[in-house]
This record gives C-alpha cells, sequence and structure tokens, in this order.
C-alpha cells in the first residue's frame, strides 16, 4: 500500500502557482500541448536543438543531451515531459541563451532574437516559450507526472488512452464509492483526470473537486495543468456494455463528457497531519544522466 499527502492539486500549485523555480526567474508550466495539438513549436525547438551539438562554454560536459536523457526527451516531444528535466533544459538554455543565437540552425537564431532579445515573450524568455507551446503538457503527461511526483513511479509509465486500465484496474461503479485519487478516463473520447476531493451525493449527483491537463477555449483562456473545483458526476443515461459504469462530468471545466471511474488499489490518501505547505522540489530533479 502507497500512502501519499499530496493531491492532485498539489502538484497543480507546484507546476504552476506560482510555477517552477528556474536561473531565469519563476516559470509556470501553464501550457496544453501535444503532439496531437498544438505541438509544432516544441517538436521542431527540441528537435534542432538536440540537433544542435551545443554544449556549456565553461563545462563542455553539460549539454541538452546531459539535461535530459533520450527516453525523457521522447516523452517530452509528446507533451509528456517531466517536470525535472523541464527545469534541468531550462537552466541550461538561460546559461547559454547566447549559443541560440550564434547557432547554424535558423529557428534557433529566430528563438533567441524573438525571446532572449526582442523579448517578445515578456520579460521572461522561458515563460514567453511556455505561452507560445514550446513546453507543455497533456492529459497523460500531468498524471504520468503527478504518479511521478509522489514517488508511485520511478519512471515513465504511462499508456495510451482507454488503457489505463493496466494501471488503475479496480472498476468504480457507484457515485458513493468515488474517493481521492480516483482515476477519471473519459469513453467518447481520450482524455483522463485526477479525483482531488468528494463533498457527498445529492440529488443524484456526486459534487467533488479533480485536478488535469486541458484547456478552454479562446486565445487568453486557461491551458494546461488545472484544479476544477465543484464540479458534478451523475450515472450516465447510456451505459457500454462492458459492465462498467458511465458517468457524465458537468460543471465549469474544459472537458465534460461520458467517463468511467477506475482506482489503483495499493494508492490510498491520507490527510496530512499539519497544515499544507508548499511542495519541495520534485525528487527527480538531483538525477543524473
Amino acid at each position: 500500500m502507497f500512502t501519499t499527502s499530496k493531491l492532485p492539486c498539489h502538484y497543480v500549485d507546484y507546476l504552476c502557482h506560482p510555477g517552477l523555480k528556474t536561473r531565469g526567474g519563476i516559470v509556470p508550466l501553464q501550457m496544453y500541448m501535444g503532439s496531437h495539438l498544438n505541438g509544432e513549436n516544441s517538436a521542431s525547438f527540441l528537435t534542432a536543438l538536440f540537433g544542435a551539438n551545443l554544449a556549456d562554454l565553461d563545462d563542455p560536459s553539460w549539454t541538452p543531451h546531459s539535461c535530459v536523457p533520450d527516453e525523457e526527451l521522447a516523452i517530452m516531444m509528446k507533451g509528456q515531459g517531466n517536470d525535472a528535466y523541464y527545469l534541468r533544459l531550462w537552466d541550461w538554455i538561460w546559461d547559454n541563451q547566447e549559443q541560440l543565437g550564434s547557432s547554424k540552425s535558423q529557428l534557433l537564431r529566430d528563438v533567441y532574437n524573438k525571446y532572449f532579445v526582442r523579448k517578445e515573450g515578456g520579460d521572461n524568455p522561458l515563460l514567453g516559450m511556455v505561452m507560445d507551446a514550446y513546453f507543455g503538457n497533456e492529459c497523460i503527461g500531468f498524471v504520468s507526472n503527478y504518479l511521478r511526483y509522489i514517488k508511485v513511479w520511478n519512471k515513465y509509465l504511462g499508456v495510451d488512452n482507454h488503457r489505463w486500465s493496466l494501471h488503475f484496474p479496480q472498476k468504480i461503479q457507484r457515485l458513493e464509492d468515488v474517493r481521492s485519487l480516483d482515476l477519471l478516463e473519459w469513453t467518447t473520447y481520450g482524455h483522463i483526470a485526477l479525483v482531488d476531493d468528494v463533498e457527498g451525493v445529492f440529488n443524484g449527483k456526486l459534487k467533488l473537486d479533480i485536478s488535469q491537463c486541458s484547456g478552454f477555449k479562446g486565445e487568453k483562456a486557461l491551458k494546461g495543468p488545472m484544479a476544477n473545483r465543484g464540479v458534478f458526476l451523475s450515472e450516465a443515461v447510456k451505459q457500454g456494455k462492458d459492465g462498467h459504469t458511465w458517468f457524465t462530468l458537468s460543471g465549469t471545466l474544459p472537458v465534460q463528457g461520458e467517463l468511467q471511474v477506475r482506482r489503483m488499489p495499493s494508492l490510498q490518501y491520507a490527510s496530512p497531519r499539519y497544515p499544507y505547505t508548499p511542495p519541495e522540489p520534485h525528487p527527480a530533479a538531483g538525477l543524473s544522466g
């Protein structure tokens, strides 16, 4: 049995409120992106950066490749990058920004001039790059990295949408059985979220708080990791044929529709003994390789 006092909403706070502490300043990872949506800037920039053979001028062993191993780079390009490796890469970019400007890559030079010279993304160039989706997460990345954050996983073990029964095998059939850290898995399209807290069933609806990564519509609307409080779960009118209850989620949140609730039986939440304090640095932040 694994017990944690850190809810998914605490991980949202770590990522976004105020954000990740880099050498260039605080950077909220407040962007929804993945290989399926909004991922063009990220894929092209990371491909150029890791193909440019750049190294720190004072320490040639400090390179983008030393910051982000190949397996972590692959999932970063999918919008599932781990925050510890984003931090390490951002610190390298900050300390070596001039190398982007003198690179043989036109793309890297354009990024340097836009964000580090002209400051078109604001005073913090790294934050400007997040806002333009050079870095970010999607729903699988958020759930997977939360499980790494609380040390249930020691590496990325994420699976595609509609296959999360591999990690959350227990079917939750009734509203009154839903609890913190249960997984919501949409049935009609690919999306997942995690339950933070439940308030009880009233008039056939369960009021609950969830955390997930997606985005509201609109250019300036909230996108990325977010906590959605006071939403409602109810049993769906339409039911599937797999013997697992379908529910619907409603309220102020970007993704509604039909879903199922799953549980990792070995994972449970225990309320902290003392009031919640901001989370410590990610446990993987000191990893090498």
